[in-house]
């Protein structure tokens, strides 16, 4: 027998809404920063840098390193500051090839594939297959093998306890 229950998490408070709002918003200011950091290296690179602490021509990636371990906190190591440099020179690079793109954006993390756990399409037919008589996560299983899903009972177990399903002895 299967039963369905309640939502599990009450609703966000206005308090919890603010602080979800300020982080999202934080988030944008560092990627923001993180841009115009990219192109002041870039500009660095392209012409170099006089200034009473640092004098440097250009194309000189040891000294630009050297700069932003000194001047930005997040790189004081230096394996950070050379990563990051090479990464924006790189971006500025492609960018060139392709100027309808933003150069500078992180793209880091747009090729990883999402987990079968977010899968809209498996979740439906996990929610489909649940609602089933006699359902259980075998036989859901199966039903996703036929659909040419390959996905782990544990992962069925986790996307059920999502949709707020609770498993009961009949």
């Amino acid at each position: 027998m299967l039963v369905l229950s309640k939502r599990k998490r009450p609703l966000l408070t206005e308090a919890e809404k603010a602080a979800r709002k300020q982080r999202k918003l934080g988030i944008k200011c560092r990627r923001q920063s993180l841009v115009a950091l990219s192109h002041q290296v870039v500009t660095l690179w392209q012409f170099g840098m006089q200034t009473p602490t640092f004098n440097f021509g250009p194309k000189n990636s040891k000294k630009i390193v050297e700069f932003l371990q000194a001047t930005q906190q997040q790189y004081t190591e230096r394996a950070a500051a050379k990563s990051f440099f090479y990464r924006a020179l790189k971006r500025y690079r492609e960018g060139t090839q392709h100027p309808h793109l933003e150069p500078h954006r992180d793209k880091r993390s747009e090729s990883k594939s999402v987990p079968k756990r977010k899968n809209a399409a498996i979740i439906t037919l996990v929610d489909e297959l649940l609602s089933g008589e006699k359902a259980t996560a075998p036989k859901v299983r199966a039903g996703l093998r036929r659909n040419g899903f390959q996905v782990s009972l544990s992962t069925i177990y986790r996307i059920a306890r999502d949709l707020t399903y609770k498993w009961t002895k009949p």
